[in-house]
């Protein structure tokens, strides 16, 4: 099978090749890729798609797309970001759907989609997501997110109607070589830098990136058009993490610097994922901690 995957060089798109060994791969990502090829069958192209043409991805003609790329900026989003999320993704939908004809499209949104305001946590346990959850971006990257979502389905329905179209909502993913704040914790525990901590009382549904590889790869083999949570279905305080990575470095719990903002408190609800694909990510937050750590290590 021919697979295209864009953002090949991201944390999610190196472990996503790992499970495509078998297959015919073309890698496109506008940063050079920094790891090894597992197959003789994989090909990586330097290219930002929103920007120029990428020929290759036209003589490719790739049976399965695998969008990662985008960027993301957690605490102050820039006019840069906008271009690299907003432009890059029209252009590179309609770039692809004009010279591939796909069987399906499985796109890496997120839960920042959601109204999470409007979760009655009466009804929804700690504030359970579910995909019929009321829409409402909080930030411009789930703005981003769901217009891409709404763009494949134009596409879907105007140019390629037999695409099918999987619109991942991922939680909060962590993984290996990330800039998330696990792995950025566990860089300054090595160093022996002071962790800095903020809003501890906030849950989060961490999924590890190899988890999410996965379930994007399981998802690509329905058939089928849907919408899906990828998260693990459990919540995890950011007190929970960071005492789980200062006791792996026996290292004191630093003192913490409150931010005055609503706490947040949310979970995937997988069920749907479950049924799709017979699986759940089942990486726990500590054996995932333990998978960074080994590898920050082997960096230096």
């Amino acid at each position: 099978m021919k697979v295209l995957v864009t953002g090949s060089s991201g944390v999610i798109g190196k472990e996503l090749e790992k499970l495509l060994s078998d297959h015919e791969v073309l890698m496109i990502d506008k940063v050079v890729s920094d790891h090894t090829l597992h197959s003789p069958n994989h090909h990586f192209v330097q290219c930002r798609i929103g920007e120029q043409s990428c020929p290759e991805i036209g003589k490719f003609d790739p049976e399965v797309i695998f969008h990662l790329a985008a960027s993301f900026e957690r605490t102050k989003e820039s006019a840069d970001f906008y271009e690299q999320n907003w432009i890059d993704n029209m252009e590179c939908f309609h770039y692809v759907a004009s010279h591939t004809r796909p069987k399906m499209f499985v796109f890496a949104s997120s839960y920042l989609v959601y109204d999470i305001e409007a979760i009655d946590p009466e009804e929804f346990k700690y504030m359970g997501l579910p995909e019929t959850c009321p829409i409402n971006p909080r930030n411009m990257c789930g703005i981003y997110k769901l217009y891409a979502e709404k763009e494949l389905e134009f596409i879907q329905k105007n140019i390629n109607t037999k695409m099918n179209i999987i619109n991942a909502r991922i939680f909060r993913s962590y993984g290996k070589g990330s800039r998330d704040i696990v792995s950025r914790w566990i860089r300054s525990a090595i160093k022996k830098e002071p962790i800095n901590i903020y809003n501890i009382a906030n849950s989060f549904d961490y999924v590890y990136a190899g988890d999410v590889a996965k379930a994007l790869y399981l998802l690509s083999h329905t058939n089928k058009s849907a919408t899906v949570n990828i998260g693990t279905g459990n919540r995890t305080s950011i007190r929970t993490v960071s005492s789980i990575i200062c006791n792996k470095f026996n290292i004191p719990y630093p003192e913490t610097t409150a931010i005055k903002s609503d706490i947040e408190d949310t979970v995937a609800v997988v069920e749907k994922l479950k049924n799709l694909v017979n699986w759940i990510p089942d990486t726990t937050i500590e054996q995932g901690i333990d998978k960074i750590i080994e590898y920050e290590r082997s960096l230096l």
